[in-house]
């Protein structure tokens, strides 16, 4: 079911090439006797070069998803671009009459397709945008509207518009108008159509995004199609970066004695364009004045990170509980700290008193600083049972 949209791709793709050169040519081959294009089998070549471009994307985005690339989804981008812009050029090149009601309809159907060439375009930068993709895929499901109708009112005898009629020219039919007026009105209600199908396209779009919101909620999401190979820790995933990894294995050692303040995640000292959409997982247990309890708890710590480096496709919710009055971390670093200042706690102090290679942790809710003589609990690693100390704080 992965590859499943891309093999109808392929297979409407293949079945309108062959239709355009085999089976719509009276003599099943598009083909002169010379062997050159005759001029009534120009559009032919032109529709089936339009197919040929969708299903060469088709074609390659399952290979380069199976063969998965450094750089899959800029040449995805790149393919789609091309298949988009090699569309709008050849229907604003037709080689039919851009001057009657074909040629309105082509001219239309052009707007549609630039919209589909801007936003794949924009995808390059907006890679994770809902609302352009949503506008993508709307813009190409209006284009396969907008091309029935234009099948529907052209070539079938019914439908022919008042005072026009279908002429049989250059091996295939063009439907003509008895006067400029009856062309004038053709083409006007061709605009008009073309509204009323934006309108309803639109309303429907917007219809069933609200549907979906309804029945999965919160749920709702874009994102790319898990892979196949989940323990493929190489590939490293999109929703979180691990700020180790910008910084080689000895400035990550050395940072106990001069630290790197990017390595511990400090305001400001970030690569935005590393960091940019992602969630940031910073390992401030590298340095070893900084205790791993602080946010999240070593045990924890290690969960996430290990679920962000062996998922493909990991992904986070970030939740506003809002303001709790009273609440207390797990753990605090002490005001008074064996391993004295670093860059996220400049206030710490260094005691007389050194424990070697651990830090001072103090109780929950038990520091306060009150600029007076005052007994709380440390706990030391030399010592299994919690000591009473007295600091002037």
């Amino acid at each position: 079911m992965r590859y499943l949209e891309l093999y109808l791709m392929m297979f409407g793709s293949s079945a309108s090439i062959f239709m355009e050169l085999f089976g719509g040519p009276a003599k099943h081959q598009p083909l002169d006797q010379d062997g050159t294009i005759p001029i009534v089998h120009l559009h032919n070549f032109e529709h089936a070069s339009i197919s040929l471009s969708i299903f060469i994307y088709a074609i390659f985005a399952i290979i380069l998803d199976k063969v998965k690339p450094h750089a899959e989804y800029p040449f995805l981008i790149y393919i789609g671009s091309i298949a988009f812009a090699q569309e709008l050029l050849l229907f604003h090149l037709h080689s039919t009459d851009h001057m009657g009601i074909e040629g309105q309809y082509h001219w239309l159907l052009q707007l549609v397709i630039a919209v589909c060439l801007i936003t794949t375009i924009l995808g390059i930068h907006y890679r994770k945008s809902f609302i352009n993709s949503f506008v993508r895929s709307v813009g190409i499901m209006f284009q396969g509207i907008w091309m029935n109708l234009l099948g529907i009112v052209l070539w079938i005898p019914t439908f022919t518009y008042k005072g026009c009629y279908l002429s049989y020219e250059e091996g295939h039919y063009i439907e003509r108008c008895h006067d400029d007026k009856s062309l004038q009105r053709a083409k006007a209600i061709a605009n008009l159509q073309f509204c009323w199908f934006l309108t309803g396209v639109v309303i429907f779009s917007i219809v069933l995004y609200l549907v979906l919101v309804k029945f999965y909620g919160k749920k709702v999401e874009y994102k790319t199609l898990p892979y196949k190979k989940e323990d493929d820790v190489e590939s490293e995933t999109k929703s979180f970066i691990d700020i180790g990894k910008a910084f080689e294995p000895a400035d990550l050692e050395s940072n106990s004695s001069s630290p790197e303040p990017s390595s511990l995640c400090i305001e400001a000292t970030l690569d935005p364009k590393a960091v940019a959409g992602k969630i940031v997982i910073c390992d401030r247990g590298i340095s070893p004045r900084v205790q791993k309890e602080i946010a999240v708890g070593e045990t924890a710590a290690k969960s996430i990170k290990h679920y962000a480096l062996t998922s493909k496709n990991a992904t986070a919710t970030l939740a506003v509980l809002g303001t709790r009055l009273g609440a207390h971390p797990t753990t605090v670093v002490a005001a008074f700290c064996s391993r004295g200042p670093n860059f996220l706690n400049l206030e710490i102090l260094k005691p007389d008193m050194v424990a070697p290679g651990a830090s001072v942790k103090v109780e929950p809710g038990t520091l306060q600083f009150t600029n007076k003589n005052q007994n709380y609990l440390i706990r030391l690693p030399s010592q299994q049972n919690l000591v009473n100390q007295n600091y002037l704080i």
